[in-house]
């Protein structure tokens, strides 16, 4: 694991990351502050009853009665979340950790499951989206040993 997440890196990373969302997104009383939050829907199905399960950090985990869907509310603006992600020095780390380490990345993780997907699933052409994609390392090492195969990635946050 040292390979792919260096203890050094990854520990200043979580220690700056933790005082850039207190600083940007946190008020003196430890809540989302109400200058930058805006209540939504569930995103999932629209439904307008969230139940509050937990807190932590200052952001509100709810659960949507309806769907389930857990989703944070009221959360930071779309401009408010864009701004923060865009000067996070924290975010600036984390990106070179994993640049760094992308070779080992590839080796130890994304070789192994690429592996497995084609095992499970065949080597037929088809179409394959991984959500989550982060970077897309798992895809690239997929093209690389099956190119007849469509591929997609999104990367939600």
């Amino acid at each position: 694991e040292q390979t792919i997440r260096p203890k050094d890196t990854d520990a200043e990373y979580e220690i700056l990351l933790g005082k850039e969302i207190k600083d940007f997104f946190i008020d003196d009383d430890g809540k989302l502050k109400d200058s930058i939050a805006e209540y939504v829907n569930c995103p999932s199905c629209n439904h307008d009853e969230p139940q509050k399960y937990l807190i932590k950090n200052g952001f509100t985990l709810c659960i949507c009665d309806n769907c389930q869907m857990q989703y944070i509310n009221p959360r930071p603006s779309e401009h408010i979340q864009t701004d923060f992600f865009s000067r996070s020095k924290a975010l600036d780390l984390y990106s070179e950790m994993v640049e760094d380490t992308k070779k080992d990345r590839e080796t130890l993780i994304f070789q192994p499951l690429a592996k497995r997907i084609f095992a499970d699933y065949g080597t037929t052409p088809g179409k394959l989206l991984e959500v989550g994609c982060g970077s897309g390392l798992l895809l690239d090492v997929l093209k690389c040993m099956n190119d007849d195969w469509d591929y997609y990635g999104v990367e939600p946050s």
